[in-house]
C-alpha cells in the first residue's frame, strides 16, 4: 500500500513507524529497506531532510556532527567557496564540534537525498572500516611486546574508543577537506591556525597518533602487522601495500593526499600544503616533545578551556597517563614518538590499558625498558 492510499488518520502513525524503522537500521539495511519497500522509498522522498536527520541520530553526537559538516565540504563547487567567509566562520566556531547548531538543515536547494545518504553512509563506512584496521594493527603492535613472534587476537572496541577514533578519522578528513580548498584559491595554510585553535590537547595528540600511523603503514614494506614501533620514513610512491589496507577507501583518499604534501609529520613545516603535524608545529600547537626536539621553539600552554567540557568523553585514560608521565619528567622525544603516538595511547580506555598491562603511570619506566629489548630482540631475530 502506497502512501497515498493511506487513511488519513493512520497517516501520522504509518510515518511514525516508518521512520522508527529507519532509524533504527544499520547502514546496509537502511539501503536494503530503501531499495525494496517502496512505501518506505515514497516516505524519504515526501520528507528527505527529516529522515536523513533521524537516521544519523542513531550515531554518537560527536560523529553525526562530524559527518554533517564533512558532507557539506565534499559538495561544495570549487568556484563558488569563499576562502575568506569561511575563514571568518573558522575564527568565530569550532566547526567540528558545532556544525549540526550553525547549520541544522542536511540538504541544500537542489541535492538529491538519495545521493545525499548514500555519500554520508559510504563516508561511516569509510571511517569504521579504516578505524578497525587502525585498531587491530596498534593491538598487534602491543601483543607483540609481550610475545613477538605469537598470532595477535582481534579486539572489540569500546564505546568510547570508536568514538574517540572515528571522530579522529573525520576531523582529520575535514582538515585536508579545507586544505584542497583553500589550496585552490592559493592559501592551503591560510585556514590552519583558526582550525587548531579550537581543538583540545587530547584531540591534537590523538590527530598525531593516526598520522603517525598511516605514514608508518605506507613507508615500511611490513604490513599486518608491521614490526612492532618502526619509526617513521619519508613516502616511497612504489610501495607494497597489504591487501586488507587497500579495501579501505579512507586509506586510500590519505595516500592520494599525502603524495602533494610538501613534507611529514617530523619534517620542518615547508612552503607548500602542510600535514597536520607540520601545522601543529608551524603553528607552534606542539606536541609535549617540542622542546626535546624543537628547541627554538616555545613550551606550548596546554589548558583545557570551557568549551572542551561537553567533549570530555574524549579525553581518555591514555591521556591521563601522558600527563602524569610527562608530570614526572619521563617523556622525552623518542619515548613520546615510539610509545605513545605510535601506540595509540590517547584513545585507550583504562580497561584496555589494563589488559595490555600497562595502565599503571608508576611502571612506565619499565614499560620503557621492555619496549627497547623487545625491539632488539626482533631485529635479532629478523
Amino acid at each position: 500500500m502506497r502512501l497515498s492510499h493511506i487513511i488519513p488518520g493512520r497517516l501520522d502513525t504509518c510515518l511514525q513507524l516508518y521512520r522508527l524503522i529507519l532509524c533504527k537500521c544499520d547502514p546496509p539495511s537502511i539501503r536494503r529497506l530503501l531499495l525494496l519497500i517502496p512505501e518506505l522509498r515514497d516516505l524519504f522522498y515526501c520528507y528527505p531532510e527529516t529522515c536523513i536527520r533521524d537516521i544519523l541520530d542513531q550515531f554518537p553526537q560527536p560523529i553525526h556532527n562530524l559527518l554533517r559538516a564533512s558532507y557539506a565540504l565534499h559538495d561544495v563547487a570549487v568556484a563558488k567557496f569563499d576562502p575568506h567567509r569561511t575563514l571568518e566562520l573558522l575564527e568565530k566556531v569550532d566547526i567540528t564540534r558545532d556544525w549540526c547548531a550553525l547549520y541544522p538543515r542536511v540538504l541544500r536547494l537542489g541535492d538529491d537525498p538519495v545521493a545525499a545518504l548514500e555519500q554520508l553512509l559510504g563516508l561511516e563506512d569509510d571511517v569504521s572500516t579504516a578505524v578497525d584496521l587502525y585498531a587491530q594493527s596498534i593491538n598487534a603492535s602491543v601483543e607483540m611486546l609481550s610475545n613477538p613472534f605469537a598470532r595477535a587476537q582481534p579486539i572489540s572496541l569500546s564505546t568510547t574508543e570508536y568514538i574517540r577514533l572515528a571522530s579522529t578519522f573525520l576531523m582529520l578528513n575535514i582538515f585536508h577537506q579545507l586544505r584542497d580548498m583553500f589550496n585552490h584559491h592559493g592559501e592551503p595554510n591560510s585556514f590552519m591556525p583558526a582550525f587548531l585553535r579550537h581543538l583540545a590537547p587530547w584531540q591534537l595528540e590523538q590527530g598525531l597518533s593516526v598520522e603517525s600511523f598511516f605514514q608508518r603503514v605506507i613507508s615500511t614494506r611490513w604490513f599486518g602487522p608491521p614490526p612492532p614501533l618502526q619509526l617513521s620514513y619519508k613516502f616511497r610512491r612504489s610501495f607494497c601495500i597489504d591487501p586488507t589496507f587497500a579495501t579501505s577507501a579512507y586509506i586510500q583518499n590519505y595516500l592520494e593526499i599525502i603524495d602533494g604534501m610538501s613534507g611529514y609529520l617530523y619534517d620542518p613545516p615547508g612552503p607548500g600544503p602542510l600535514s597536520f603535524g607540520q601545522a601543529i608545529r608551524a603553528h607552534q600547537r606542539c606536541p609535549r616533545n617540542a622542546w626535546d626536539c624543537l628547541p627554538h621553539l616555545p613550551a606550548p600552554r596546554f589548558e583545557v578551556v570551557h568549551c572542551h567540557s561537553r567533549h570530555n568523553h574524549l579525553h581518555s585514560h591514555g591521556w591521563a597517563y601522558f600527563e602524569q608521565c610527562h608530570s614526572n619528567g619521563e617523556v622525552a622525544a623518542r619515548e613520546y614518538t615510539r610509545f605513545f603516538l605510535e601506540l595509540g595511547f590517547f584513545f585507550w580506555d583504562k580497561e584496555r590499558l589494563d589488559h595490555w598491562g600497562i595502565a599503571d603511570p608508576d611502571e612506565f619506566p619499565r614499560a620503557m625498558l621492555m619496549l627497547k629489548e623487545t625491539i632488539e630482540a626482533v631485529k635479532r631475530a629478523w
